[in-house]
């Protein structure tokens, strides 16, 4: 008798227990329900520049060299760059290669064209100097680097 009597002791504490749970957890998703979800916010990030390496759109269209001599030569460069493409450019890099003897590259350098070029546009660049040559410099030969996309503008909403 005490055995039976332990048992349904047992047994029913377990059922009390069981009922509170799930009405604990009925309760409990109730609120969520009530509880608003976060709303999600979206921002426009603004668009980053994207450098093109060596852009088959932007040509060298003329290219004249004059070497001072000294103890260091001193280069005066003209150079006329124009875009072919459908894309706006910025910061054109050009470098220019020194050459001595067998062609060899004596020294490079590099400089940067801050002018918009639209498309179809030529843009003059005059009286670029680079100074502290080798004096073995023989000729030069001149090439575009890399130029930076002009981001599209701002869409409208």
């Amino acid at each position: 008798m005490v055995r039976k009597s332990l048992f349904l002791g047992l047994t029913g504490t377990l059922v009390v227990v069981l009922a509170y749970l799930v009405f604990q957890g009925r309760r409990q998703e109730k609120r969520e329900q009530r509880i608003r979800r976060p709303v999600e916010i979206v921002k426009d990030s603004k668009p980053t520049l994207t450098r093109i390496l060596a852009p088959q759109d932007l040509e060298i269209t003329e290219a004249k060299t004059e070497l001072a001599d000294g103890a260091t030569k001193t280069a005066r460069h003209h150079l006329v760059i124009r875009n072919n493409g459908v894309s706006t450019y910025h910061s054109v890099l050009i470098r220019f290669s020194y050459l001595g003897a067998g062609d060899r590259t004596l020294e490079s350098k590099t400089w940067e064209a801050t002018q918009l070029l639209q498309p179809g546009q030529a843009r003059s660049m005059d009286e670029i100097v680079v100074p502290d040559l080798p004096a073995a410099t023989l000729k030069t030969k001149i090439g575009i680097l890399a130029a930076d996309l002009e981001p599209p503008p701002p869409r409208q909403r």
